[in-house]
């Protein structure tokens, strides 16, 4: 059951009210409705919109903009208006909008520091616009100011405006939430969560230090005639102490993690593994510190045959090879009994389901089709053996495929599974990596595929789609990009 709407249209105006008090050329504009009711919610409040300052030109923006076509609780950003007289005295006005559904949410907590998590960012872009020494001037004929884009840019973000809300939340009566966020974060990473992209959301690593330096200040924090901007000086304070290092290196356990957890593997298993096959010392640290925050016992069980992603490369390659190896035997014998290619193209099929499942161990299939189309014309030709033939097809196309490249298959369809999306084969062709040793594999999956159709209203089943955490719409484009970068190019 969703949180009731009246409380959250609450907490949007409490919050609204403690940001423009604080600052008076900021217009916050929340916008809350039901999922599938944007649009008619904005229509249906249109009075309440253009009875802001320069309302007409936020309506107009709103209704112009596609993101009333979406449904996921974003921050749209920030529109600067400016007039004669603000011109005159050297100021300019903005106007932030943020849509919040309120299905995203299940506990009234959750929604309101998803409200200071989403404000920090146009506080973050007010602030920079109106900063004295501000370099980076906005075009005039700009019409909305957005969060800079970017892996790296949007993970500190992300940080800051997390540590930002906790610290709101722990000061104003919620005892124990910067511990219970982290928390949240933790179990989310290791969750199966559609949509939600746990890679930006490295509170976990500077729980200590908000905890730490909440509790020198927190005697002082209310006292203080501006707390929202304390508070955000102290999210940019802590974020200065995590270099970009220190996010990869949560990048390094989160996306093995959230792998696993798409593979259905439990909380214990994930940091078991972590732990114990993992020859990063950063990530075996960190999966020590999130077991102790939750309270977790690692498992060491695992069984032999399946994917692991913490564990060492040629470890996973030699287990691969040896599967791929036992399954081509197997079948290429009964193949030659019956004269029959059929289970070889059988076994590519069901691979290839597999794979889109993210069960990537013993992949083969690209192998196992060409060894039975050599199978298919060597019965036309008495001179050949059809076993023989498909051998040679099989062992010259497995050849040349590295372990790295099934990597970057199995990569590739956990990303898109994580989005939502359905998995045709053809999604593989559409977002491999553009390196060159894919070619054959993009080849491969377009000659599979028909034109994929979106499945935005289905979840798979055990998958929690309440992702209100992330504060823009996902980018499909840019988050694979972001997995070619971050895991594709390292595997060479």
């Amino acid at each position: 059951m969703s949180l009731d709407f009246a409380s959250l249209d609450h907490n949007c105006n409490v919050i609204r009210r403690e940001i423009e008090e604080e600052f008076k050329n900021l217009t916050i504009v929340f916008i809350p409705h039901r999922s599938g009711e944007r649009l008619k919610t904005v229509t249906d409040k249109a009075n309440n919109i253009l009875g802001k300052s320069h309302g007409q030109k936020i309506y107009d923006y709103i209704l112009m903009n596609n993101i009333v076509e979406s449904d996921k609780t974003a921050f749209m950003g920030l529109i600067p208006n400016e007039s004669i007289l603000p011109r005159i005295l050297g100021k300019k006005h903005y106007t932030a909008i943020f849509f919040i559904n309120a299905d995203d949410f299940l506990q009234n907590e959750n929604s309101r520091h998803l409200l200071y998590h989403l404000v920090w960012h146009a506080l973050s872009l007010y602030l920079k616009q109106t900063a004295r020494h501000n370099t980076v001037k906005s075009e005039k004929d700009v019409k909305i100011i957005k969060p800079e884009r970017g892996a790296l840019n949007r993970t500190h973000n992300s940080l800051m405006a997390d540590i930002f809300g906790a610290i709101l939340m722990e000061s104003s009566g919620n005892k124990g939430f910067i511990e219970e966020l982290a928390k949240k974060r933790c179990a989310d990473t290791m969750s199966k969560r559609a949509g939600y992209l746990a890679e930006y959301f490295p509170y976990p690593i500077a729980y200590e230090a908000c905890r730490l330096l909440y509790e020198d200040i927190k005697t002082t924090l209310k006292e203080k005639p501006r707390p929202l901007h304390q508070a955000y000086e102290l999210a940019l304070e802590i974020d200065e102490t995590y270099d970009d290092n220190s996010l990869l290196q949560w990048q390094s356990f989160c996306m093995p993690a959230q792998e696993m957890a798409w593979n259905d593997y439990g909380i214990p298993t994930i940091l078991g593994q972590a732990i114990y096959t993992s020859d990063d010392t950063n990530v075996r640290a960190l999966a020590y510190q999130i077991a102790e925050l939750i309270n977790v016992e690692p498992s060491s069980s695992f069984a032999n045959n399946e994917y692991n992603p913490f564990a060492t490369r040629e470890i996973m390659r030699r287990q691969h090879e040896t599967q791929c190896e036992d399954i081509f035997g197997r079948l290429v014998s009964i193949a030659a009994l019956q004269n029959d290619s059929y289970l070889l193209r059988q076994e590519a099929e069901k691979q290839n389901e597999r794979l889109a499942e993210g069960k990537i161990n013993g992949w083969c299939a690209i192998a196992l089709d060409g060894a039975a189309s050599a199978f298919d014309n060597s019965i036309e030709d008495d001179a050949l053996q059809p076993s023989e033939m498909a051998a040679q097809e099989y062992y010259k196309i497995q050849r040349s495929l590295s372990w790295s490249q099934v990597e970057k298959l199995g990569r590739t369809a956990f990303f898109i599974r994580r989005t939502k999306n359905k998995l045709p084969l053809h999604k593989f062709a559409e977002y491999l990596p553009q390196d060159q040793d894919m070619n054959d594999l993009r080849s491969y999956f377009q000659s599979k595929g028909a034109k994929p159709k979106r499945n935005s209203d289905e979840n798979n089943s055990g998958e929690n789609s309440n992702s209100g955490d992330s504060f823009q719409d996902i980018n499909l484009d840019e988050e694979v990009e972001f997995i070619r970068a971050r895991l594709g190019t390292a595997q060479k």
